[in-house]
């Protein structure tokens, strides 16, 4: 199986802003309130989310909602995960368990991330996942990152973020 198929039997289109190909498969029907946290919205949304060498998960925050990933099929992706005390760290999704690979990453909300495929394996050309947002994803909750900012923040990681961010 390669992207192509996935992207067509799944009908996966591409991801504005973000980068990837995706489709909506779920929003839960009950809402949370408006309140401290922002307007109303669903309870919780999913989609599945294909990456690609050439069209990988630029940085980006959500400002109220946490993911979950949970790797399916293709390559391992590395994700970059930038934490609001400053400090960062890489997870690798993928069924490599043994090489400390993880088939699932929780992104907390307020997280900077982006992701791309693992450097370690390139058989494949894709990785395929599903992801769960709580509260479910809005637009208005999406922040794409700025080069600039994102590297006076986390100096230590400069060469990471310029490889995602567009």
């Amino acid at each position: 199986m390669d992207a192509e198929t996935i992207i067509h039997d799944f009908g996966l289109e591409p991801l504005p802003h973000e980068g990837g190909w995706f489709r909506r498969i779920y929003t839960h029907d009950e809402q949370i309130p408006a309140g401290v946290k922002g307007p109303a919205c669903s309870l919780i949304s999913g989609i599945y989310y294909l990456v690609t060498r050439e069209n990988y998960s630029a940085m980006h925050q959500l400002l109220r909602s946490t993911e979950t990933f949970h790797w399916h099929a293709g390559d391992a992706m590395e994700q970059l995960l930038l934490h609001p005390d400053g400090s960062g760290e890489k997870v690798i999704l993928s069924n490599q368990y043994s090489n400390g690979h993880v088939p699932t990453s929780i992104v907390p909300r307020g997280v900077w991330q982006g992701a791309r495929l693992s450097d370690e394996t390139s058989y494949h050309g894709y990785a395929f996942l599903s992801v769960m947002v709580a509260p479910a994803f809005y637009w208005e909750d999406f922040v794409l990152g700025d080069r600039d900012s994102l590297i006076e923040e986390y100096p230590d990681w400069a060469d990471d973020i310029r490889r995602l961010v567009r």
